[in-house]
């Protein structure tokens, strides 16, 4: 991907590591049952899940996580984003491996030192519209205790936004409802 200044400037998720991520949550895309947005915004108001599906917490491993969104431009309609993310993970049990697997994943992080403001920007969600899928299955890092992962967009898919933002009218709001979809 080529990334100009200008694009740079208004998206500054473009080709880049999202730098200071404090949390990270995972979960199959099927198991959102809304998250409504209005037409012509990449912000994200409410979420809700399926009754007895969650939310998965990703125990990261210092701040090796890299979000990302790569501009798809078309020439014959509208340009879009192709959404995936590079994470180190504390290794998973067996259980959780099957949570952070698989070919339909959405994944949400919440940033450090960003400012609480209407619109959000703390809580940033990839792979809503088309689901990220599992690019290199898992490897070990036996030294470090943990598992990199990489996620993708599933082939040709791709989102309308470089990257949806979700607030729900506060940031303490936003974790709060993200913290009832945990696994109990």
């Amino acid at each position: 991907m080529s990334c100009n200044n200008e694009l740079l400037n208004a998206f500054k998720t473009c080709g880049n590591q999202v730098p200071g991520v404090e949390s990270a949550w995972v979960t199959n895309r099927k198991n959102i049952a809304t998250a409504p947005h209005a037409d012509g915004s990449n912000l994200v108001t409410d979420m809700t899940m399926v009754t007895g599906k969650y939310i998965y917490p990703l125990e990261l491993n210092t701040e090796t996580i890299k979000p990302k969104s790569e501009l798809v431009i078309s020439t014959t309609g509208s340009n879009r984003y192709k959404h995936g993310a590079e994470l180190s993970v504390i290794t998973p049990t067996g259980a959780d491996i099957l949570n952070i697997m698989g070919d339909d994943l959405v994944l949400i992080v919440k940033l450090k030192n960003k400012a609480d403001i209407a619109g959000g920007g703390t809580f940033q969600i990839y792979g809503l519209e088309c689901g990220l899928r599992s690019e290199n299955g898992i490897v070990i890092d036996p030294l470090a205790a943990s598992v990199m992962l990489k996620y993708a967009s599933r082939g040709n898919e791709t989102e309308f936004y470089p990257v949806w933002n979700l607030w729900k009218t506060s940031d303490a709001l936003t974790l709060t409802m993200l913290d009832l979809f945990l696994v109990p």
